[in-house]
């Protein structure tokens, strides 16, 4: 499938591709150079999938008091650090 580069270097992705990977307007993706290639990856649902698994593993580190509270400074440290780094 062949796409031309329009004014603002702005490509058109085909609705079949936004509507498999789940893309909507205001979603962030990632675009990798690879050599004599270029890669498109959708960013932000790697990143949920992350902080999801992030804060699983925060609520397994719970104390086996029955407290379930998680402080709210670490979990905000958390999700910060993930966001800044997708």
């Amino acid at each position: 499938m062949y796409r031309k580069i329009s004014r603002g270097f702005q490509i058109t992705l085909p609705p079949e591709f936004r509507e498999r990977h789940g893309l909507k307007i205001g979603d962030v993706i990632e675009m990798r150079d690879e050599g004599y290639s270029l890669s498109i990856h959708p960013a932000l649902q790697t990143s949920s999938q992350n902080m999801a698994t992030k804060l699983i593993e925060l609520l397994k580190q719970s104390p086996a008091d029955g407290v379930t509270e998680i402080p709210e400074e670490r979990l905000l440290n958390v999700l910060g650090n993930e966001i800044e780094t997708s």
